[in-house]
């Protein structure tokens, strides 16, 4: 593989998942806030999103893009940005899954379970 196709493929890999994290940021921000109790926490795991996005789009990238000598760059770019967003999409797919079962879930279940209270108790 050329230089300069490296590069470019190793910046799209890394500068991609920045940019959407950082589009991210706030929203994901307040709620960790809410699901860890500090920002300190939360802090914490959006970091560690962060560098699950970017080392598993670097991976990806590394591992499968045309590396062959004759590699046409439009192909390049494409496979590139293609590997970037599975491995955007992955991370931030095990963060979802993970907030979706220790906050979304266990809130939904507790108003069910009021609900059903305060219908019990209308009924009486």
């Amino acid at each position: 593989m050329e230089l300069q196709i490296l590069f470019l493929s190793l910046s799209v890999s890394v500068f991609f998942p920045l940019f959407v994290l950082g589009y991210l940021r706030t929203v994901l921000s307040a709620l960790l806030t809410g699901v860890c109790g500090n920002n300190d926490a939360a802090d914490f795991w959006f970091r560690c999103l962060q560098i699950l996005a970017v080392s598993g789009s670097v991976i990806l990238v590394i591992g499968f893009v045309p590396n062959h000598a004759g590699a046409d760059w439009l192909q390049v770019i494409r496979s590139t940005l293609i590997l970037t967003s599975m491995g955007i999409f992955v991370a931030v797919a095990i963060v979802a899954k993970s907030i979706w079962n220790n906050a979304v879930r266990p809130a939904l279940n507790a108003t069910k379970i009021s609900n059903v209270s305060t219908l019990s108790g209308e009924i009486k």
